[in-house]
């Protein structure tokens, strides 16, 4: 598949707010990348028409998530990346916008956490648990709380429950009294998209300012992180194998794309195994049929976002 995925968050005109992009194929692990801020009237890239890339269509309008498919007869995905990766950074420089507020507060909530952690020795004490209820001028607040175990720095644990045997004992475990409400911390209450694949429910939201999937817990009834820092790389065939499961329009494009890719290369390897003293190029025709199935993916509808974020990680 010489296709690369593009999901862009269009946070609308004259918004005042930097719009997102990210860019996935299915060929590299890492391939999958974290969240590209762009400028305020910034979309998705439009490349130059010499490079031999095709781009479906899109039409804006309200703010939402929008999907492109960039798709090449000649490029491998790795190519398709660098070259659209490029006209980002040749049009706005810096592609990545830390939040230094948030990182500050992070790091002072975190210091807190794991000096009062450290504080309880006594070694019979094997669930040590930290409460930040009352915790220095509310400095670790739900938020930068759910912030930190998302990276993996803290684990979280409701009520009395007992640690989880699977998690990091050396990690500071961080008691909350109430559930946590995923609508209050993906974009806009939402799922981008909620779809089932391989025997399982998954979404897919903007989650911390990027792109990840949460799994629907049934036995919990919470929704569990699919993506984390650690792993957002390796996710990246995986969210493009949901997408293709839960958007017709995403399917039909890399589905039909790959059958004239196969063509191509079938008429390559004849040209290459013929006995012709000056091999002919591809045919136009190929090029043609190829454009004409960029099709426009519509902009994804938006799911409310129901139900909790399962604590243990």
């Amino acid at each position: 598949m010489s296709c690369l995925i593009a999901i862009l968050f269009y946070t609308g005109l004259n918004s005042g707010l930097h719009n997102r992009l990210v860019l996935v194929h299915d060929n590299y692990s890492e391939a999958f990348r974290m969240t590209y801020f762009l400028n305020f009237d910034q979309k998705f890239p439009e490349l130059e028409e010499r490079t031999p890339i095709f781009k479906t269509p899109t039409t804006y309008g309200e703010a939402g998530t929008y999907f492109a498919a960039y798709c090449s007869l000649e490029e491998s995905e790795s190519s398709i990346f660098f070259d659209v990766s490029r006209q980002l950074i040749k049009e706005i420089g810096d592609l990545r916008i830390p939040n230094k507020n948030n990182i500050e507060k992070e790091n002072l909530c975190l210091k807190q956490i794991e000096s009062e952690f450290k504080a309880k020795k006594d070694l019979w004490i094997v669930n040590k648990k930290v409460s930040v209820k009352n915790s220095e001028q509310n400095i670790c607040d739900e938020r930068v709380v759910v912030r930190l175990a998302f990276k993996r720095q803290i684990s979280l644990i409701r009520g009395f429950h007992f640690r989880n045997p699977l998690v990091d004992w050396n990690r500071p475990l961080v008691r909350i009294n109430n559930p946590i409400e995923i609508k209050d911390y993906v974009e806009g209450g939402q799922f981008i998209r909620v779809g089932k694949y391989d025997g399982k429910t998954y979404a897919l939201a903007w989650f911390q300012d990027d792109l990840h999937l949460f799994v629907w817990l049934p036995m919990k009834r919470s929704w569990k992180w699919n993506t984390l820092v650690s792993n957002v790389g390796y996710k990246g065939r995986f969210i493009i194998e949901f997408l293709k499961n839960t958007n017709q329009q995403i399917k039909n494009v890399m589905e039909k794309i790959d059958e004239v890719l196969k063509e191509y290369k079938d008429e390559l390897r004849d040209i290459v195994t013929s006995s012709q003293s000056n091999p002919r190029q591809p045919s136009h025709y190929r090029n043609q049929k190829f454009q004409s199935l960029m099709l426009e993916i519509d902009m994804s509808p938006a799911v409310p976002a129901v139900g909790r974020l399962y604590e243990w990680l």
